[in-house]
């Protein structure tokens, strides 16, 4: 964020920290996304593709023409205590350095895992027709094969997908880097790792106290992203006091992967995680001296309090990520 004055911040503006675009398995392009959140009014926004850092660049100029501020983002699969955890990394440099580099070898990781399926598939006479139109001339990647696995009724659902790649093929999909490691990764960067949707269950249950618990002791996280809409409002209030009980700081967002894929990004009340953004290098003016930028005319459906319940009911494609 080279201009200064987008990280000054008027009371009520308004930040989604958690969308992703074509770099990874979003429909969003940078284009489109950044004249979306200008829709809706966002004054500070993150990209946080899976294991993908492409998309940052080329939003970064386009977002501050709109008055936005972007944070460099990236959600990055990882792996503790029998499962795969999404960590969200934010204020790394995009293009060097630990995150970059850790990303980097990920990606080649995943696009090797795809290319070798998309060559068994054919070597073992699977007719995949969707493919070409899934992978849409970028570099392969496992959760587009999987896409085009469904969408040919070879697979009902991701998982399945994944299975009939990595049982019937011998191609492991589940690909990912220990959770210690990329935290390690993000603060050696002097970055933000904050632990994506603790409570969407994903098969492997929600993050409760006492792993949680366990995970800090291994691996230091930063945060945890608190307001995510699928969260109840239980969830909300658990998640926020395990924050405040570890000293965690607290983060938001749509999780948004296109135009209603399966939600557009939303308007979070800046507030709600005015302590993430102040580490992230924003500041606030002292209260009665809020610049009028126009920013309280795009509210959250979570107050700054906290105190509306906005959790949606899980999407497949909530499942499926």
């Amino acid at each position: 964020m080279s201009d200064n004055s987008l990280l000054t911040l008027g009371r009520h503006a308004t930040v989604d920290l958690h969308t992703h675009t074509v770099a990874s398995d979003g429909r969003w392009t940078p284009e489109t996304l950044v004249a979306r959140a200008a829709s809706l009014g966002l004054r500070i926004m993150a990209i946080a593709d899976h294991d993908a850092l492409d998309s940052i660049a080329p939003a970064r100029a386009r977002a501050g023409a709109r008055g936005i501020a972007l944070v460099s983002g990236v959600e990055v699969t990882t792996r503790w205590d029998g499962r795969q955890w999404h960590l969200l990394v934010y204020g790394a440099d995009s293009e060097r350095g630990p995150v970059h580099d850790l990303v980097a070898e990920s990606r080649a990781r995943h696009i090797a895992a795809a290319t070798e399926a998309i060559a068994r598939l054919k070597g073992a006479g699977y007719a995949v027709p969707s493919l070409d139109a899934a992978v849409a001339g970028r570099p392969p990647l496992p959760i587009y094969v999987m896409d085009a696995l469904i969408r040919d009724d070879l697979a009902p659902n991701m998982l399945a997908a994944n299975r009939l790649v990595s049982e019937e093929l011998g191609v492991p999909f589940s690909i990912d880097v220990p959770l210690e490691e990329a935290v390690a990764a993000a603060h050696a960067a002097g970055a933000v790792a904050i632990l994506a949707h603790p409570g969407r269950d994903e098969g492997a249950g929600v993050l409760e106290p006492a792993r949680l618990a366990r995970l800090l002791a291994i691996a230091p996280l930063d945060g945890l992203e608190v307001h995510y809409p699928t969260h109840t409002l239980d969830q909300v209030r658990e998640y926020a006091d395990l924050a405040a009980r570890h000293g965690l700081l607290r983060s938001c967002g749509s999780d948004s992967h296109g135009p209603n894929r399966p939600r557009d990004p939303l308007a979070y009340h800046s507030s709600l995680i005015a302590p993430l953004l102040t580490r992230l290098g924003f500041t606030f003016p002292p209260r009665g001296h809020e610049r009028p930028r126009g920013e309280g005319h795009f509210i959250s459906r979570l107050d700054p309090a906290g105190k509306t319940d906005n959790a949606t009911p899980p999407t497949k494609e909530d499942e499926a990520r």
